[in-house]
């Protein structure tokens, strides 16, 4: 409830000096933002009072969940797996499109980057496409089923190529964390102290990463 500049990322700021100057490993401490900036500033900013706060582990849900899957991807399914960032995501759906044959010229069909941020939405809110167009694109819900194919059509490009997007990113940690409990373990020790700036703004997706760590 505390309002933009009332403090909250200077609180965790000086919760994070806090325990350091209190015995707590800085390696026991990890630190989630939103953007790698963020990180950067609230690391920086404590080590200038304790050096040791430049120790904590720190960066975006995204940066931390590419460090873990890189250590585990075996465990999900994958020997290797390679990052598309939204541009390329935009250009594998517009692939995707071809491929199933769904050459529509009719103007009211979603723009291939409309519909990567339609099927985001679907997976960070963890609902189903149609629940996504209901609230969110009503003027596109005539188009659900074609929706439903290109969602399926580039899930399986992807897994043909090894690629992840952004989302799969934290579709796949969370699964590692959900399905292997020697790891999950393993992390949670690890990092015995989470903050999470901004933590009103996770989806549905960060916050089980959270709760699992």
């Amino acid at each position: 409830i505390a309002g933009a500049g009332s403090g909250k990322t200077r609180v965790i700021e000086y919760r994070v000096l806090h325990m350091i100057q209190q015995s707590v490993a800085p390696q026991e401490i990890l630190l989630l933002t939103f953007t790698r900036k963020a990180a950067q500033q609230m690391l920086t900013r404590g080590a200038r009072n304790d050096v040791r706060c430049g120790l904590v582990d720190g960066g975006t849900f995204h940066s931390f969940a590419y460090k873990t899957l890189k250590m585990y991807s075996r465990h999900v399914g994958f020997d290797t797996f390679a990052i598309i960032d939204e541009s390329d995501a935009d250009d594998a759906i517009g692939l995707c499109l071809g491929k199933i044959g769904f050459n529509s010229k009719d103007k009211r069909f979603p723009r291939k980057d409309t519909l990567r941020k339609i099927v985001s939405m679907s997976v960070n809110k963890s609902q189903s496409l149609e629940e996504v167009l209901e609230k969110e694109y009503p003027h596109f819900l005539e188009f659900a089923a074609e929706i439903e194919k290109v969602k399926a059509a580039y899930s399986r490009y992807k897994m043909e190529k090894g690629y992840f997007d952004y989302d799969d990113l934290l579709i796949y940690l969370r699964l590692l964390l959900t399905r292997n409990e020697s790891i999950r373990s393993a992390l949670a020790q690890k990092y015995r102290y989470i903050m999470v700036d901004e933590y009103q703004d996770t989806n549905r997706l960060q916050a089980d990463i959270t709760f699992l760590l």
